[in-house]
C-alpha cells in the first residue's frame, strides 16, 4: 500500500456523508473529488453520492445502493462495502474538514511522486529534448499546484475587522500605496500597482508600450522593489541601452550610434550603469516561452529574488494553449490574473492595439482596440491605452495615457509627452524632470 493512501479515513468520510447531509455539501465546498479516494470501491460509492446530490435526490444508504446497482455493471458486491459503512467500525463525523484535507494532501503527494517518476523516465529517453523534459515537468507541477489550491469561506463579521486593520495600516503609510509607475499623475489616479492586481498596457506598434513598461520597471527597481521583467520582444542589450538613455543625460540616438558619444559622456554612462546595477531588476529575454514556462519562472523569481512586480512584454508572444487567438489570449490573461492574486504581486502585461479600420493613427484608442479585448478587459484590474498623435509625419508631443479601466478608482486621461531622447514619458502638467543633476554625477 502506498504511504499516501488511507482507506480508513476515506470510509469514515463516506460514512459521514451518508448520514449527515451537511457533511456532503461541506466536503464538496472544500473541493472533494472521486480522484481523492485511492480505493476503487470508495470511488464508486462517492460517485454515486455525487450523482444523487447533483439532481437533488436524498443521500442515504438505500438511495446510494440503488444508484450503484442501476449504473455500475456487476456492482452487487458493493452492497457489502456499503453495509460496512453503516456498521460501528466507521463512526460518522459532522466536522469533515480534517478528513477532506488529509485525503487532498495525500493525493497531491501521490501525484507529485508520479510526476517525478514520469519525468525521470522521460529524461532517460534520448529522443526527448531537455527543453521538452523541463516543460513537461513544469506543466505537471503547475497542474498539481492549481488543483491543490482551495479557498475558505469567511463570515463578514470576521472579514471587516481585518479590512479596518488594513485601512489603518495604509492610512499611516506615507507616500504611494502601490508600486510607482514613474508618472506622478498616473500614480495619483491609480495609487500605483498594488499587490494582486493585473495591469494591461495597450498601444499600436512602436507607440511606447515597451517604453512605459520599462519606465514602470525602473521606477519600482529604483525604489529597491525587486522586479522581474520578461522581454520576449527585445534583447537584454537593447533593454540595457534603454535603461541608460532613461536614466542619464546621454540621448538614445547617441547610445544607438555610440561613435557620436562625446568623451565626457562615457564617464557619465559608466557612473549611471554602476548606479542602476545596484537596483533589484531581473531580466529574462527568452525569445519564445510557453505559458507554463512563464508562470514557472515567475514563481521561481518571486521566491528566489522576492520579486513584487512582474512585467511581461508582450501577451501575444506567449505560447498558450487554445485553438483560436481569442482562447489563447484569454488563457494568458487569466493565468496572469491568477499569478497576481495567488502570489500577491503586481503584474503588468503589454498588448498591441488593433489598427483602426480607417488606418488613421490619430484616432484615440479605446478598449475595443485591444486585440481580443473581451478577455483582456475582463481579467485586468487596470487598462492603460497610449495615444500618440502625429501631424505631418511628426509627433505632436501632445501624447496621452488613457485609463480605459480602473476597477478601484477613476478613469480618465493623463496628459504626457513622450521624449524620444530618453525613451520615456513625462507629465505635461508638471515641470519636466531635471536630468542634469543625477545622484551619481
Amino acid at each position: 500500500m502506498s504511504p499516501f493512501t488511507d482507506p480508513d479515513t476515506e470510509r469514515v468520510l463516506l460514512a459521514s456523508v451518508l448520514q449527515y447531509p451537511e457533511a456532503y455539501y461541506q466536503a464538496m465546498a472544500l473541493g472533494l473529488r472521486a480522484e481523492h479516494f485511492s480505493d476503487e470501491a470508495n470511488r464508486i460509492l462517492f460517485r454515486a453520492v455525487v450523482s444523487l446530490g447533483q439532481v437533488g435526490l436524498p443521500i442515504a444508504f438505500e438511495t446510494v445502493l440503488a444508484q450503484i446497482l442501476s449504473s455500475v455493471p456487476g456492482a452487487e458486491k458493493m452492497r457489502a462495502a456499503l453495509e460496512d459503512l453503516a456498521g460501528p467500525l466507521y463512526m460518522p463525523r459532522k466536522d469533515v474538514d480534517w478528513h477532506v484535507r488529509k485525503l487532498q494532501d495525500m493525493t497531491v503527494r501521490s501525484r507529485l511522486v508520479l510526476a517525478c517518476k514520469r519525468a525521470i523516465t522521460t529524461a532517460d529517453e534520448a529522443s526527448e529534448s531537455t527543453n521538452d523534459c523541463l516543460e513537461n515537468m513544469q506543466q505537471a507541477l503547475l497542474e498539481i499546484q492549481s488543483d491543490s489550491t482551495t479557498s475558505q469561506v469567511i463570515l463578514v463579521k470576521e472579514l471587516l475587522p481585518q479590512v479596518l486593520q488594513g485601512l489603518e495600516l495604509r492610512s499611516a503609510q506615507k507616500g504611494l500605496i502601490g508600486l510607482p509607475t514613474g508618472l506622478s499623475d498616473l500614480d495619483d489616479a491609480t495609487t500605483g500597482v498594488r499587490p494582486g492586481e493585473l495591469w494591461v498596457i495597450g498601444a499600436l506598434p512602436a507607440r511606447g508600450k515597451t517604453a512605459l513598461g520599462t519606465q514602470i520597471a525602473l521606477a519600482s527597481a529604483a525604489s529597491k522593489v525587486p522586479v522581474a521583467l520578461f522581454s520576449l520582444e527585445m534583447r537584454r542589450e537593447e533593454l540595457g541601452c534603454r535603461f541608460l538613455s532613461n536614466e542619464s543625460t546621454v540621448s538614445a540616438s547617441r547610445i544607438r550610434k555610440p561613435s557620436f558619444i562625446r568623451q565626457e559622456q562615457w564617464l557619465e554612462l559608466a557612473q549611471c550603469a554602476d548606479h542602476i546595477s545596484q537596483w533589484p531588476l531581473y531580466i529574462d529575454d527568452s525569445p519564445t516561452m510557453s505559458l507554463q514556462g512563464l508562470l514557472a519562472r515567475a514563481r521561481l523569481y518571486i521566491r528566489r529574488f522576492a520579486c513584487r512586480l512582474v512585467i511581461v512584454d508582450y501577451i501575444r508572444l506567449i505560447n498558450a494553449p487554445g485553438r483560436e487567438l481569442r482562447e489563447q489570449v484569454g488563457n494568458v490573461t487569466d493565468a496572469l490574473r491568477q499569478l497576481a492574486k495567488t502570489e500577491q504581486v503586481g503584474v503588468v502585461a503589454l498588448s498591441q492595439l488593433a489598427r483602426p479600420r480607417d488606418r488613421n493613427p490619430n484616432n484615440r484608442p479605446s478598449m475595443l482596440g485591444l486585440k481580443e479585448s473581451g478577455d483582456i478587459e475582463a481579467h485586468a484590474h487596470v487598462v492603460l491605452l497610449i495615444h500618440m498623435p502625429i501631424k505631418q509625419g511628426e509627433p505632436t508631443g501632445e501624447d496621452e495615457i488613457i485609463i480605459g479601466k480602473n476597477r478601484h478608482g477613476p478613469m480618465g486621461t493623463i496628459e504626457v509627452s513622450f521624449n524620444r531622447e530618453t525613451l520615456s514619458f513625462r507629465s505635461r502638467s508638471k515641470h519636466q524632470k531635471d536630468r542634469s543633476n543625477r545622484p551619481w554625477t
